[in-house]
């Protein structure tokens, strides 16, 4: 569940690191970031990938 809940950070950092390495500024940083990304792509883009965190961090926990 914890994995799901910090999705959204793990997006954002995910996209800044990227556009950092392409050399694009489309974010100003984080805050701008997490605004940005509902306003242009809707609230369920922060979530992308959020069940495949839960799937891969489940085992670790479970043991």
């Amino acid at each position: 569940m914890r994995a799901y809940l910090t999705t959204p950070f793990d997006c954002v950092k995910t996209r800044l690191q990227a556009e950092r390495r392409a050399g694009q500024t489309h974010y100003k940083g984080l805050f701008d970031a997490l605004v940005t990304i509902p306003k242009e792509e809707g609230f369920k883009a922060l979530f992308k990938g959020g069940i495949a965190r839960v799937i891969r961090s489940s085992p670790q926990f479970g043991v």
